[in-house]
């Protein structure tokens, strides 16, 4: 139990980026700190507005619904763009 939600949401993020790390081994050819800064950046960046939507809505569908939109659109784009 944290004992604000402002540590509550930064711990959920890093754990959130903690998680995502593990596939950054499959898809960049980067050095192992490389990885850990820019896949541990970005996804703790995007893990602390799941756990803000968790919060203010006490509902992780908020969270499902917006982590759905994010892979959708990548996913559209990587498709479409010719990336």
């Amino acid at each position: 139990i944290s004992p604000s939600p402002t540590i509550g949401i930064a711990l959920s993020g890093l754990i959130f980026g903690l998680y995502h790390l593990s596939y950054s081994s499959l898809w960049l050819n980067l050095t192992v700190p490389l990885k850990l800064y820019w896949i541990g950046l970005i996804a703790v960046a995007t893990g602390i507005p799941y756990a803000f939507l968790y919060s203010k809505t006490k509902t992780i569908g908020a969270s499902l619904i917006a982590y759905s939109v994010a892979h959708i659109s990548i996913l559209w784009i990587s498709l479409f763009s010719g990336i």
